[in-house]
């Protein structure tokens, strides 16, 4: 149990200055393949500045994937915009950022666009994302501008934080907003199962009797186009396992949403210790790592992946990232390949497929 509100008004009030007034709307930004934490997050941030008299638009790079996300965003009717889609940017006061962080290369607000605040629950590798995490500031235009930021690495889920937000401003979640924030926590948190802690377990309760569970529930098992199965088809067709470790190259895909499916279908695999599904958009390459160990450091053995070239971040079961090459993908997904077995200690071992090709 929480000894006191995940919360403080003290935090609510200079969460409210950062902002200013509602004289300019506000950009609700979030990572550029948004997962329903994210976008529950961004749709509470937008209620709490509204009850503030403050108008806001929420809006993202990259695009919408996997059938979860966007059947969620279907059926809570939540206006989702890209950014080159929203009107007179610079008319915006400024941004907020979250479930992601000022310098991860995983959002893309314009540079133009002062950042008021953050507010997230992961652990970046990147040290110049920390150090910019730590020091509240954003340089724009060689201007240091205050930033009010609330990063908790204890907490499992944005969305958890963003309920702690509402409740300090005395706000009760509608149907529509419950039901996105339990979609949120449940997704990052795989129903408590993973990444959990208090706060997120407290949440989660607060929101089961205030949430539409059907709604829920068609959001979480949505209809699937035939085209997921055939990603599906070729991420195991391609898994190739290295002691305990599972490695699949997927090939080219349309979004990095669809590799945290491959890695998640993957890590079950009875002997398995690691998952990491790849996938390449012009000159990247996509990672999704799952871990199965209790105590293991995903995050860790991403970095190691990823570093120099790339950047990531995540939790000790699950991390995501990509690097850029300048090589062929072939040659990128064998330097994957070795990074990899370096970090789980499975690099002398030979590769069998997991599955046999006639």
């Amino acid at each position: 149990m929480l000894d006191e509100p995940l919360v403080s008004t003290t935090r609510l009030r200079t969460l409210r200055s950062a902002l200013g007034s509602g004289d300019r709307p506000l950009l609700v930004s979030i990572h550029d393949y948004p997962d329903p934490d994210a976008i529950a997050a961004a749709l509470a941030m937008q209620t709490l500045a509204r009850s503030w008299g403050i108008n806001s638009v929420i809006a993202h790079g990259g695009v919408l994937g996997r059938e979860e996300n966007t059947e969620m965003v279907r059926l809570l009717k939540i206006d989702l915009k890209t950014f080159s889609c929203v009107d007179n940017l610079a008319d915006f006061r400024g941004a907020v950022l979250l479930d992601t962080q000022p310098l991860a290369k995983n959002q893309s607000v314009p540079a133009d666009i002062p950042i008021l605040a953050v507010i997230d629950h992961h652990s970046l590798g990147d040290d110049s994302v920390r150090t910019a995490a730590r020091s509240t500031t954003r340089i724009t235009g060689g201007t240091a501008k205050l930033v009010y930021t609330d990063i908790r690495l204890s907490v499992g889920a944005s969305s958890t934080l963003l309920l702690g937000y509402l409740e300090a401003a005395g706000i009760t979640p509608d149907a529509r907003l419950a039901t996105a924030l339990f979609l949120g926590i449940k997704t990052d948190t795989d129903g408590l199962l993973r990444f959990s802690g208090p706060a997120d377990v407290q949440a989660y309760v607060k929101l089961l009797p205030l949430a539409d569970l059907s709604m829920a529930a068609m959001s979480i098992h949505p209809p699937l186009e035939r085209s997921f199965y055939r990603f599906l088809n070729v991420a195991v067709q391609k898994a190739v396992i290295y002691g305990n470790t599972i490695l699949s190259n997927c090939g080219e895909i349309t979004s990095p949403d669809l590799l945290s499916t491959a890695s998640d279908a993957l890590i079950p695999l009875k002997g398995m210790g690691y998952a990491l599904a790849v996938g390449f958009i012009g000159n990247r390459a996509y990672l999704s790592l799952r871990a199965k160990a209790p105590h293991a450091d995903a995050t860790r053995i991403l970095m190691h992946i990823v570093e120099p070239e790339g950047k990531g971040g995540g939790h000790n079961l699950s991390a995501g990232g990509f690097l850029e090459f300048a090589t062929t993908p072939e040659e990128c997904i064998e330097t994957i390949r070795k990074r990899l077995l370096e970090a789980t200690l499975d690099i002398g071992s030979s590769g069998e497929y997991l599955i046999e090709t006639p």
